[in-house]
């Protein structure tokens, strides 16, 4: 869904008045709280835009993954009296 930026600008004005009347300290504050939501997905859309503009990201080769990851083989100890894999083998 793309909204224009005028048309939410224009909600934030409607928002910004109706609080300039209000008296109590909850009713302005829930309109500063729709006004900070209204920021959030004016900025959010831009950050979209940003980053569907940006260099995709690079394929890493299998050697690269297992230099970054590190290597996976796990030495275990073997005991007659345990019980294997188990987490409270002592």
């Amino acid at each position: 869904m793309n909204i224009h930026v005028s048309k939410l600008l224009l909600k934030m004005e409607q928002e910004l008045q109706k609080a300039k009347t209000m008296s109590d300290e909850k009713g302005i504050r829930e309109r500063i709280s729709i006004i900070y939501s209204l920021c959030e997905v004016i900025l959010g859309e831009k950050t979209e835009q940003v980053i569907q503009h940006s260099q995709p990201l690079k394929d890493f080769n299998q050697i690269e993954l297992q230099k970054m990851m590190g290597s996976k083989t796990v030495s275990r100890v073997q005991e007659e009296d345990g019980n294997g894999d188990s987490i409270f083998d002592f």
